[in-house]
């Protein structure tokens, strides 16, 4: 299934979640408040997913995980759709990651088909991804201790 077809998909379940809502409520007010209701335990469940994908998700930084939940939501970021990107990430090539994600054929082809915004937000994912790759390199791997000893330490 294309990320097209998820992301249509998902606006017709919305618009269709959201007309039988004001079927039952004559208040727009509470309507919406249904819908979003709804929205919210579509987004739970979708973030057992990710989690589930992406093991390691909850220590990326809040950037990230912005960008894999928008670009899981709509179906670019899913096991199925992106497998090896995947495996990239949860193996921490990160840059590698983000070159293999914008190799997509939907990226490609978003501008001749009126859809340039897809070509935005995965870029913002790719950039996500690579400043993950820099904050990667630059980490020291644990906490750095000062001596508090007036003394030089030596070996007992």
């Amino acid at each position: 299934m294309s990320c097209i077809h998820n992301e249509r998909l998902l606006e017709q379940w919305y618009e269709e979640a959201l007309a039988e809502t004001l079927k039952e409520y004559k208040d727009v007010a509470k309507a919406e408040e249904e819908a979003d209701q709804m929205l919210r335990e579509d987004l739970d469940s979708r973030m057992k997913e990710i989690k589930k994908a992406y093991p390691n998700f909850e220590s990326y930084p809040v950037d990230l995980q912005l960008q894999i939940t928008q670009s899981y939501y709509r179906g670019t970021l899913t096991p199925k759709h992106s497998p090896k990107t995947r495996r990239l990430i949860n193996q921490g090539k990160f840059k590698e990651a983000a070159t293999e994600f914008l190799d997509n054929e939907e990226y490609r082809t978003a501008k001749k088909k009126g859809r340039a915004g897809i070509r935005d937000r995965m870029e913002d994912v790719a950039a996500a991804l690579r400043r993950m790759e820099n904050t990667k390199k630059s980490s020291t791997g644990g906490r750095v201790a000062s001596n508090p000893n007036p003394y030089e330490p030596r070996a007992i």
